[in-house]
């Protein structure tokens, strides 16, 4: 059976931001000698404040602040094509093998976990007890990627959603869908996508959210275990090839010719 699939446009945000520089690399190194541990939240979702930094909690910006962030972000976010990159999935240890395949089209893949951590226990100079350090987690992820030889890093969420027509508002009502109850009726599905992107060496960072690829007129076939798995996973095909594709061609300053969309 063929399903309808339609790639819908939705409100494109982009933003850059200029973060602060790392320490020095002998002092961190250093820092991997003491007693420490890390903990991990017990929500697995990666935040925006985990992804773009503490900027909201900063009481002292200045309007010199701003203008000079505003300076340095002029002109285009750019990511070559084939360059190495750090890809990670929101929530996961690694990234969706459908989305790592379409990716590996298109840049040079390195993978890493997309759970978050909170603190980090270090104890103090006079080892008379321990303070929590706050763990900046794209700070140290630029921090790894540097020494990885990394030019970006691509963070992306993706929630499968359950939709509905609905008679009286004449639009699609949706909801997030485990996979597991199937109400009555012809739905359709889709993956509503975010995207992040960071460059390593300056901290400028871009979001956005791709058009969603939405399969249309099923219903019998996810009553069935094996035929929802095949559906979701046909699914996921083609989200992450239109979203690699998309990504490639609205971030690469020599534009891919052959990208079709």
């Amino acid at each position: 059976m063929k399903y309808k699939f339609l790639s819908l446009p939705i409100t494109i945000v982009g933003v850059l931001f200029l973060s602060g520089c790392a320490n020095k690399s002998a002092s961190i190194d250093a820092l991997k000698s003491q007693n420490s541990r890390v903990v991990q939240v017990s929500n697995p979702q990666l935040t925006d404040q985990d992804v773009f930094g503490n900027e909201l909690t900063l009481s002292s910006i200045t309007e010199e602040d701003i203008q000079n962030a505003v300076t340095d972000a002029k002109g285009a976010f750019t990511i070559p094509l084939h360059s190495p990159i750090i890809l990670i999935q929101s929530g996961s240890k690694a990234p969706d093998a459908l989305m790592q395949q379409e990716m590996k089209k298109f840049y040079q893949i390195s993978t890493f976990s997309g759970i978050p951590v909170v603190k980090r226990k270090v104890k103090n100079k006079n080892d008379d007890g321990s303070v929590d350090d706050e763990v900046n987690y794209m700070q140290a992820l630029r921090y790894i990627a540097a020494k990885g030889r990394q030019k970006a890093i691509i963070v992306y969420w993706s929630t499968l959603e359950i939709g509905k027509f609905d008679t009286e508002t004449k639009s699609v009502q949706w909801e997030t869908w485990n996979s597991k109850n199937v109400p009555s009726g012809d739905y359709s599905l889709r993956y509503l996508t975010r995207v992040a992107l960071t460059d390593v060496a300056t901290g400028e960072w871009s979001v956005y959210s791709p058009s969603n690829v939405e399969m249309r007129n099923i219903h019998k076939e996810l009553t069935s275990t094996d035929s929802s798995v095949k559906i979701i996973d046909e699914l996921k095909q083609n989200t992450y090839e239109w979203i690699s594709k998309d990504l490639a061609n609205r971030y690469s300053p020599d534009r891919l010719k052959t990208i079709n969309h």
